[in-house]
C-alpha cells in the first residue's frame, strides 16, 4: 500500500463555480449586494445602492424553515389552516442581515447611508446637503424600503448572493 503525500490543494475560480452551495463560509463574514434593478438595468455605477449583509449561519437557516408558520386545527372540527409567517421572518432576517447600505436612493431624488456600528442614518439631498440623524436602529432603514426589495435582500442573506467579481469592481 502506497502512502499518499499531503499536497496543497488551491481552490480555483472554476472549481468554486462548480461547488457553489457546497462550500462553507465565514460564519461572520460580510459581502457586498446591490439590488438587480441596478445591475440588469444600465444605471450608472454611482447610482447603485451598495448593500453590506451578513448572511445566517447553518444553524439560523435550517431553523427559519420552523418559523415559517404553524398548523393551526379548529377545535370541534376536522378542519386545519395553516398561518403563514412571512412577513415577521423577512423582518427578522433583514434585522439581523443588513449591516450597512450606501446610496439608498430615495423616490424623490436623496439618498441616505446608515451604518450599525454609528447607527447614523445619513440623508444627502439633492441640493448636495448632508443631513444626520442619530442613533436609528435598523428598523428605520427598513421603513424606507418596499416589499419587493425586502424580499430580495431577504434572500440574499439567505442565500449569500454575493455579486460577481465584475460586480464587485469599483464598489469598494
Amino acid at each position: 500500500m502506497s502512502q499518499e503525500q499531503a499536497q496543497d490543494v488551491f481552490l480555483t475560480d472554476e472549481v468554486r463555480a462548480k461547488l457553489k452551495g457546497s462550500l462553507g463560509f465565514q460564519v461572520e463574514a460580510a459581502f457586498k449586494y446591490v439590488p438587480k434593478a441596478f445591475r440588469d438595468g444600465g444605471i450608472p455605477r454611482e447610482m447603485w445602492p451598495v448593500w453590506t449583509l451578513k448572511s445566517k449561519n447553518g444553524v439560523q437557516a435550517a431553523t427559519i424553515e420552523d418559523e415559517a408558520g404553524y398548523l393551526e386545527l379548529e377545535s370541534g372540527s376536522s378542519t386545519s389552516k395553516f398561518r403563514p409567517q412571512s412577513g415577521s421572518m423577512r423582518l427578522e432576517t433583514l434585522r439581523k442581515g443588513i449591516i450597512a447600505v450606501e446610496r439608498f436612493l430615495l423616490e424623490d431624488g436623496t439618498s441616505f447611508s446608515w451604518d450599525s456600528k454609528t447607527k447614523d442614518m445619513v440623508f444627502h439631498d439633492v441640493e448636495g446637503k448632508d443631513h444626520i440623524k442619530n442613533n436609528k436602529i435598523v428598523d428605520k432603514v427598513i421603513e424606507h424600503m418596499t416589499p419587493s426589495l425586502q424580499v430580495e435582500l431577504q434572500n440574499a442573506i439567505n442565500e449569500r448572493a454575493t455579486l460577481t467579481p465584475d460586480e464587485l469592481r469599483g464598489l469598494e
